[in-house]
């Protein structure tokens, strides 16, 4: 997991930028993530699928890490990114 402890707040800028350019579920294919389900971060009013952020930022497979608060959470708190848990 030492690729996750190298994520700077601009690779996970590019991921959401790249994110907002192809939309939700041609970025979700092209890397091979599902749609998030509990974790998701929030930037500029918009709310993203932390996994896949997180995952294409490290430039992670889906099946290369997990997701969830333990994993999602220190990157964004050390990136200054607001991870938002929802029920459900």
């Amino acid at each position: 997991m030492a690729k996750l402890k190298d994520i700077t707040r601009e690779d996970m800028l590019r991921a959401i930028t790249e994110c907002d350019e192809l939309g939700r579920e041609a970025f979700l294919s092209k890397y091979g993530f599902k749609p998030g389900k509990r974790f998701f971060i929030k930037h500029n009013r918009r709310t993203y699928d932390s996994k896949a952020i997180v995952g294409v930022a490290a430039g992670l497979a889906p099946n290369e890490f997990s997701g969830g608060a333990a994993t999602i959470g220190p990157v964004c708190r050390r990136t200054e990114f607001k991870l938002e848990e929802r029920s459900g």
